[in-house]
């Protein structure tokens, strides 16, 4: 089996996906899916474009770690080099240098982890803790992480898995696909399975190959039979591999159990408790800076409810002003006709008054002038 069967793509058309991979996962998590619909839409091969469609959305996690990768190079960098010499120290049975490194290995992915997932929610931080020492603990997870193309976040111990990278981008012929984070990892499988599932494989292939008549065999089988070889070599040493770490990790738990690695163990438990301390004082913290806004904003409700009943009072008042100097305008003009209509009617009645005054004095003349008239 060639690179591109064993990573999901074939010679042709890989380097072009590879491409629009690096760049749809370089974007931002809540851009991805109208791009990747854009960008197979777009795409000139038919059979291109249904192999974009099935690049996944990155999970929150996946997708800081794939910034991180690009962000950081060099970081990820350090954790694959860490990852090498922590394997060639548990091969060589170095218990001093795997202390070393194992405290490194703290530190750095610790530094990396809180470089990207600061601020995020504590299960996002962990799944970013938990992918970038799973880059230092498995060489093909590391490569993973470096080439920036995760789908879900990965566990430390993880062989290098389908659900975790991208379906159908080509590894570069150094992997065989990794598990996510909640698939079931190599090191879970009972070896007595494993072997006999490679054997039954190993069985499988013999039955089918078809030997001509003569014996001998084409050139197309020769290179079969030689890449069937260099698949099973490459299986051997990852099993070997892998075997090689489940017996460092059980040396180094008994090293913990023992009387000696007591004083590590308590260290641990002091930054476990520290840990959690920290955790506690977060979340109180960012309780009482709930209940602070909680608060504001119950004052602002307050003071907006005041203001809206002010606004409403001073309406009602200037309404009413407004309905008075009206009543007072009407009354001032009552108050002028009353006087212009008593200045006429004093005018008549003078003028009656004069006359009758004046019909009187004529009475009297005429009074006077026949006495005898009367």
């Amino acid at each position: 089996m060639d690179d591109g069967a064993r990573t999901g793509t074939d010679a042709d058309g890989g380097a072009e996906l590879n491409e629009v991979a690096a760049e749809l996962y370089a974007l931002d998590r809540d851009e991805f899916t109208q791009a990747r619909n854009e960008r197979a839409r777009s795409a000139g091969d038919r059979e291109l474009a249904a192999r974009i469609r099935k690049l996944r959305k990155p999970t929150v996690a996946a997708a800081r770690v794939n910034r991180f990768a690009r962000e950081h190079p060099d970081q990820v960098r350090q954790l694959r080099t860490l990852g090498d010499e922590l394997r060639s120290a548990h091969a060589e049975l170095d218990g001093d240098r795997i202390r070393e490194l194992s405290q490194r290995r703290r530190a750095l992915v610790g530094e990396s982890a809180e470089l990207e997932a600061s601020g995020s929610g504590d299960g996002v931080s962990r799944e970013v803790h938990d992918t970038l020492d799973a880059a230092v603990t498995d060489a093909d997870a590391g490569e993973a992480v470096a080439r920036g193309c995760l789908v879900s976040a990965l566990q430390p111990g993880d062989a290098f898995a389908a659900g975790g990278l991208a379906a159908d981008v080509d590894g570069g012929g150094t992997a065989a696909p990794v598990t996510h984070r909640e698939g079931r990892s190599d090191d879970e499988v009972p070896n007595d399975d494993r072997a006999g599932g490679a054997e039954r494989s190993r069985r499988k292939r013999s039955s089918g190959r078809r030997e001509p008549a003569d014996g001998s065999r084409s050139g197309g089988t020769d290179r079969s039979a030689q890449t069937g070889r260099q698949d099973r070599e490459h299986r051997d040493k990852k099993q070997q591999r892998r075997e090689r770490n489940r017996h460092g990790r059980l040396r180094e738990q008994e090293r913990q159990d023992s009387p000696e690695g007591q004083p590590e163990k308590e260290r641990r438990e002091q930054e476990r408790r520290e840990q959690e301390r920290r955790e506690e004082e977060q979340r109180e913290q960012r309780e009482r800076e709930r209940r602070e806004r909680e608060r504001r904003e119950e004052r602002r409700r307050e003071q907006r409810e005041r203001r809206r009943q002010r606004n409403a009072e001073l309406a009602e008042a200037r309404t009413a002003l407004g309905d008075a100097v009206t009543e007072l305008r009407e009354a001032e003009a009552a108050e002028a006709e009353a006087r212009r209509r008593a200045r006429a009617a004093r005018k008549a009645f003078e003028a009656a008054d004069r006359r009758v005054h004046e019909a009187e004095v004529a009475l009297a003349e005429v009074t006077d002038a026949h006495p005898d008239q009367q």
